[in-house]
């Protein structure tokens, strides 16, 4: 974290950088601190409750590391967009609870709080105005790719979408980004789509191909095709940008060999809110193409004494039509020998959270952010 901007500083600043309205960008209404003082002193108000501590992260191993391995951590969130936190029917939230004044530096918190090289976020739609200027000064890159017809434009907030942002000291974008939508069986493009960049990590000389993605919403067997085919769709780009970076390895005209080397071959990190459970159709896909990709809840299966440990819950919230306590956000790694998990965090549970579900005065989205620590093999 550059010295020159503490992190206290941004969040203590945070007034001045929100939006006063959706609509339109103007400064926060600043008081004399003095006048402030005497009207308080003067009406004899009490102080403002303080908010109950936000929900405590803390990391479990997963395996031991091996030794003069780079280690990178990985952000997955969708973070609640601005208006669908308002509109979202969470009926058991107060409305001050989901306003994006409350809301916004608690975001901030948590993804500071992973120290995160890697962070994939989905329904951002305070890109230009928060995310990007805030992770922009402490040391990232960010990437944003919209969603076409977003949900939150009905209620006169701004476009949601994907956002990807790497940290600029360690990685290098090798390659353009690219943000495509999903297309429709037999139709045009749709709503949902993808955003993927491929980057060069400084450290170990590793290529990494990192991308982010938010799949069709709502139950049903309809939705769950649409995703299916999604899931289809996004593998294809990810082995067509896969092949390209590989065969710009083993170019003859740079030196290099005509056969591919596997040890240049570029890792995939794929992250996301699928809106579908670890076994679903959707993620068969993913675990079955030939890229060769596992998720940290095949891992923590894989792993368990029995073989069968069930993921815990990466969403929880109670609206008019029930409740929704699902395992839908992902991070998905190339299972390589290259690539490593060493940890993640561990899930809040019920308890953790109250029982008002997410969000929360203690969380500030209705889904649980993920974090997980790789170790990364230096090229030879």
């Amino acid at each position: 974290m550059p010295s020159s901007v503490p992190a206290w500083r941004l969040l203590s600043d945070h007034r001045l950088f929100s939006l006063g309205a959706h609509s339109c960008y103007q400064r926060s209404r600043l008081i004399c601190p003095t006048t402030s003082l005497l009207g308080f002193f003067g009406a004899r108000r009490k102080p403002p409750p303080m908010k109950k501590q936000k929900l405590q992260r803390t990391f479990e191993d997963v395996q031991d590391p091996v030794k003069h391995a780079q280690s990178m951590t990985v952000l997955q969130w969708n973070v609640l967009a601005d208006g669908l936190a308002q509109f979202g029917d969470f009926e058991r939230v107060p409305a001050d609870v989901l306003s994006w004044e409350s809301r916004s530096p608690q975001l901030l918190m948590e993804i500071l709080e992973s120290k995160s090289d890697l962070i994939s976020l989905q329904e951002v739609n305070r890109y230009e105005d928060f995310f990007k200027p805030r992770l922009e000064q402490l040391g990232y890159t960010g990437l944003f790719w919209p969603k076409a017809c977003s949900p939150a434009e009905q209620y006169g907030f701004p476009c949601d979408g994907c956002a990807l942002f790497y940290r600029t000291e360690r990685f290098e974008m090798i390659g353009p980004p690219c943000g495509l939508p999903f297309s429709i069986a037999n139709g045009p493009s749709g709503k949902q789509g993808m955003l993927q960049v491929l980057l060069r990590d400084q450290l170990s000389g590793r290529h990494v191909i990192f991308a982010g993605t938010h799949l069709k919403a709502k139950a049903g067997e309809a939705n769950a095709a649409a995703r299916e085919l999604q899931a289809r769709q996004m593998m294809e780009r990810l082995a067509s940008a896969h092949q390209a970076a590989s065969s710009n390895e083993c170019n003859p005209e740079n030196g290099s060999s005509t056969e591919p080397d596997r040890q240049k071959t570029p890792v995939v990190i794929l992250c996301g809110d699928f809106n579908d459970s670890p076994t679903s159709s959707a993620c068969q896909v993913v675990r079955e193409h030939w890229l060769g990709l596992s998720c940290i809840w095949d891992w923590a299966a894989a792993h368990s004494t029995n073989g069968s440990v069930p993921a815990p819950f990466t969403t929880w919230k109670f609206r008019p039509d029930g409740v929704s306590q699902r395992t839908i956000d992902f991070i998905w790694f190339s299972k390589d020998p290259r690539l490593r998990l060493l940890r993640r965090w561990r899930m809040p549970t019920e308890g953790d959270i109250g029982e008002q579900g997410l969000p929360c005065e203690r969380y500030p989205s209705d889904h649980l952010a993920l974090c997980a620590v790789f170790e990364l093999d230096a090229l030879e």
